[in-house]
């Protein structure tokens, strides 16, 4: 555990914040690490010499009275709006209805649209029909395969 997470459970500690879990971590790290022990040996004797502040003592003069007129005004404003009229199950099912015609028009599948006349390619059209680029294509493929099968210095390069 690092010096900051072990302040840190000081702190919680000496505020009376501390969680079991925490508890457990805090008396396993004072178990091991002695600076750990000092320090909150330090801790202990300063809040010792420091007296409790004022506002811990005692709750102001009629604190409880303001604080249940709060409430009351609290109360008051996040109160339920009632409104005089109310959802019929009548008008649930319309709702329900207008809706499901309204998805079911939007969900119908259309028809295919019709096919139209459409040239047939003769098997020998598609023989007639050349590559530009496949000449450049075999003078490449020609010219790797030469360089392949012959071996070559590093200066060729």
């Amino acid at each position: 555990m690092t010096p900051q997470q072990i302040e840190k459970l000081l702190l919680l500690e000496q505020t009376g914040e501390l969680s079991s879990k925490q508890r457990q971590r805090l008396q396993e790290a004072l178990a091991t690490s002695a600076a750990a022990r000092q320090q909150r040996e330090q801790w202990q004797k300063m809040a010792a010499l420091l007296p409790p502040p004022a506002w811990q003592l005692a709750p102001a003069p009629e604190a409880a009275a303001r604080i249940a007129a709060r409430l009351q005004a609290t109360e008051a404003a996040t109160a339920p709006i009632r409104r005089p009229y109310a959802l019929h199950p009548a008008w649930a099912a319309a709702a329900i209805l207008i809706l499901l015609a309204i998805s079911a028009a939007l969900l119908r599948p259309t028809a295919p649209a019709p096919l139209t006349a459409t040239a047939e390619i003769e098997a020998d059209e598609w023989d007639a029909w050349d590559d530009p680029l496949e000449a450049d294509f075999a003078a490449l493929e020609n010219l790797l395969a030469d360089i392949a099968s012959e071996p070559f210095e590093l200066a060729d390069l």
